[in-house]
């Protein structure tokens, strides 16, 4: 397919989405609108609601119903008992699971009284466990954003077209909004010149335990408007150098740092025995402070551009967990 025919379906999605939310025809107004749609929702149930809590009640009152997959058992007899209801979708795409598949939603034929129209189907086998809470609230999004109710199935991939990223920025704006959430933001960013590990897991205890660090962090740093990255790294070699050193493998911006053009970090970069990240998995602790970027060299010697910043880190496993603050102030 052309780029010219997917901006073409993109449009049209966006067009299709602003008609019923009634806002203009841009991403930033219909993330804005579900936003609000979500907190007037939420709020005439309790404004107190926490984002796990939340989300329970977005599914609620988009029809929802979750399926979660946790072995390779659980995914087949799901799949099955759709198939035997005349469900057939989850079945077809069976063996994509195994793959890129993450989750998807169908609109069921002919739901039961008091059934719920749509049944989201997420795949939380080994690594993909870590999304379950993010796809879930991914899912939900597709019935806000398009309730003519035009589709009967739509896929989440771990490959992102222009579509099914703005689903998920609606997602997580539905999902992470309200008081506590705000409130509990605040609260972590207390009396530390940026987020710690520390903190955005206590932040996950209390707002939406099911969630993964990364996706409280990005959320939390969404929230306060700081551009920040999340990294794991692990020792590893690359092509050009197979040398096994401590590297960054997966460096994940928020979307602050999307819209600030952040992305100084790259897959296999060596980290330096100075940062954080380095300290943290010698010591095995939880270590944090600020770092600067231009000590951050490549097996040839090219340093990246010196650039402060606030990196807080966590050793899990046989890696490690770190948050990158691009706003920190000391």
């Amino acid at each position: 397919m052309s780029s010219a025919i997917r901006d073409r379906g993109y449009r049209g999605k966006i067009r299709a989405a602003a008609r019923h939310l009634r806002c203009e025809p841009n991403e930033r107004a219909i993330v804005s609108a579900c936003r609000r749609q979500a907190d007037d929702r939420c709020n005439e149930i309790d404004p107190m609601l926490t984002p796990a809590e939340r989300l329970s009640a977005l599914a609620d009152y988009a029809s929802v119903h979750f399926e979660i997959a946790r072995t390779n058992e659980d995914l087949d007899e799901i799949a099955a008992r759709y198939a035997r209801l005349g469900e057939l979708g989850f079945l077809a795409r069976r063996e994509r699971f195994d793959g890129e598949l993450l989750a998807a939603i169908l609109r069921r034929n002919s739901p039961a009284q008091g059934e719920r129209t749509f049944v989201a189907l997420v795949d939380a086998r080994g690594d993909k466990g870590a999304r379950e809470f993010f796809s879930r609230a991914h899912e939900v999004a597709h019935p806000v954003l398009e309730p003519q109710l035009a589709f009967n199935f739509r896929e989440e991939t771990k490959a992102r077209d222009a579509w099914e990223e703005l689903v998920d920025h609606v997602g997580a704006e539905m999902v992470f909004s309200g008081t506590p959430w705000t409130k509990g933001v605040a609260l972590a960013l207390m009396g530390s010149p940026g987020l710690t590990v520390a903190a955005v897991d206590d932040l996950r205890s209390r707002m939406a335990h099911a969630a993964s660090l990364t996706v409280i962090a990005r959320a939390a740093a969404n929230q306060a408007n700081r551009p920040i990255l999340v990294l794991w790294a692990r020792h590893d070699g690359s092509k050009r150098d197979p040398t096994p050193i401590l590297r960054i493998l997966r460096p994940t911006p928020n979307d602050v740092a999307v819209a600030h053009g952040i992305f100084h970090i790259h897959r296999k970069r060596r980290v330096p025995d100075s940062s954080p990240i380095a300290r943290s998995y010698r010591s095995r602790n939880d270590e944090f402070g600020f770092e600067d970027l231009g000590e951050w060299r490549d097996s040839e010697g090219v340093a990246l551009p010196a650039h402060r910043v606030w990196t807080a880190a966590r050793a899990m496993g046989e890696g490690v967990f770190a948050i990158m603050d691009f706003a920190a102030e000391s």
